[in-house]
């Protein structure tokens, strides 16, 4: 009974929800009482929940709008579906070529998110589920998605999220996870060898705007007897690092110019010393 309340009282909020983002003026607590067909009180104790979370606003009038939160999370899925378009040409070049699972991933509340994926025609191949998400720590999407993070960031980060064992090759100490992304950066990708299964590899690469932040990552994913060194080597890794940086230029990312601000600007600072 308390699983089918509490599924009950979910339908509500997002009825609730959906009645306020629809509306075209903020509506009040009666107003939105009488069209959800909520009782009062319920209707209050939701809409109150909502608003000290951010997904509401209760204006001076007792009006009620989206709040920043839910724009927040909004604007970022428009992000998602922006990024989502322009990768996916390149993610079927990278699933031809590979003859793999390809996934895009972000990084969504301290966690990979995947937000598209084109699975392999092979009858043994990977398979993860667009919009489920998994920890960073065991995947070459997390690796690649942390990779420019500071230590203290990343330790917070890993505090939120335990660094459950999922193999006898996963990385369950922060420090060594650290001491890993020093060898990505090195390296420009990453690799997931048995950490998150036992008879899968995985290899990610970063996709960067503009500004040269990560915005989110490519990876290709197969079988153990597939993915081997010597594949990962010919084919696999070059194929994953071209369309990772035509995907980047395209989003306005340029190494070389990015590195001459940052040569500045350590100039700069020593010069004023």
């Amino acid at each position: 009974m308390r699983h089918y309340s509490d599924i009950q009282s979910l339908q509500r909020v997002f009825d609730l929800l959906d009645l306020v983002g629809s509306s075209h003026r903020a509506l009040t607590l009666r107003e939105i009482s009488t069209e959800s067909g909520i009782p009062r009180s319920s209707t209050y104790r939701f809409l109150r929940n909502l608003e000290i979370r951010g997904y509401l606003r209760c204006d001076s009038d007792g009006r009620y709008h989206l709040g920043l939160k839910f724009i927040a999370l909004q604007q970022k899925g428009e992000e998602n579906f922006e990024l989502k378009n322009i990768t996916r040409p390149h993610l079927e070049e990278l699933n031809r070529v590979s003859g793999e699972t390809v996934h895009l991933g972000v990084r969504f509340r301290n966690r990979v998110l995947y937000v598209d994926s084109i699975e392999s025609s092979q009858l043994i191949r990977m398979i993860a589920q667009v919009g489920s998400t998994i920890g960073v720590y065991c995947t070459a999407l997390g690796k690649v998605l942390m990779m420019d993070s500071d230590p203290n960031e990343i330790t917070e980060i890993l505090a939120t999220d335990p660094m459950t064992e999922l193999t006898e090759f996963t990385i369950t100490d922060p420090e060594t996870f650290i001491e890993k992304l020093g060898q990505v950066r090195k390296q420009g990708f990453a690799l997931d060898d048995r950490e998150s299964s036992l008879d899968s590899r995985c290899v990610g690469a970063p996709i960067r705007d503009r500004e040269g932040r990560i915005i989110g990552a490519l990876s290709v994913s197969g079988p153990l007897n597939r993915m081997t060194g010597a594949y990962l080597k010919s084919t696999v890794v070059p194929i994953l690092l071209k369309v990772t940086k035509e995907i980047s230029e395209a989003l306005g990312y340029d190494e070389a110019q990015l590195s001459h601000k940052m040569k500045s600007k350590t100039k700069k600072r020593r010069d004023s010393v």
